[in-house]
């Protein structure tokens, strides 16, 4: 049975964050569950997915200083998004790091555009920590891309609301295993919003989506 139109969704991370792969396998797992529409491509540090250049290269040409060596997350969120929204399909792009990033007041673990987020795990000190983070952190930026202008969440309850520090992210995992994390109103939003693309169930590829 062929597939409805599906967005494309690239999962890249860092060289630092190799060894860690599989974590991000379950937490993209985690997004096919509840979020249709989407075709995830994992891609390892050393794949070249941006301006002909791999993840560390890419980030490392946007760090400043700011009391220590920081990613400015806006720039390449920002410079990412440009260059997808000239495509009907352009793919989401999803970086992780363990660096620190100039993430927003909201969440300073994150940062996105229209069709780019910059998630930092640096707060994380544990592989199970790193695990349930990047469950979370996934699963807000995708809400927030999709859902963006409309959200963040006042209800308490739901992934997209702004999560300010590490502890509050840890703590959303631990209450909301086994949930999808959204609320109904913000699946609501992400399904009438222009990223939205159909009903069909997500799913892993392993040849990247090209603009």
């Amino acid at each position: 049975m062929p597939y409805e139109r599906q967005r494309p969704v690239t999962i890249a991370w860092s060289s630092e964050l190799e060894q860690y792969r599989p974590i991000f396998e379950v937490a993209v797992a985690e997004c096919i569950g509840v979020l249709p529409g989407l075709k995830f491509y994992l891609a390892g540090n050393e794949e070249r997915f941006f301006d002909y250049k791999d993840v560390d290269a890419n980030l490392r040409d946007t760090l400043f200083i700011r009391d220590t060596w920081t990613i400015d997350a806006r720039k390449i969120a920002s410079e990412i998004s440009s260059n997808n929204e000239k495509y009907e399909l352009g793919e989401i792009v999803v970086i992780f790091t363990k660096q620190k990033i100039s993430g927003s007041q909201d969440s300073p673990y994150a940062c996105f555009d229209s069709r780019a987020g910059i998630i930092s795990l640096e707060h994380c000190n544990t592989e199970r920590e790193l695990k349930e983070a990047a469950s979370v952190s996934l699963r807000y930026i995708l809400g927030c891309i999709q859902g963006k202008g409309k959200l963040h969440c006042d209800d308490t309850g739901c992934i997209v609301q702004a999560m300010s520090g590490h502890e509050s992210i840890l703590q959303f995992y631990e209450a909301n295993a086994g949930r999808s994390g959204f609320c109904e109103k913000c699946k609501q939003t992400i399904r009438n919003g222009r990223m939205w693309c159909s009903d069909s169930p997500s799913r892993i590829i392993h040849e990247r989506h090209y603009c």
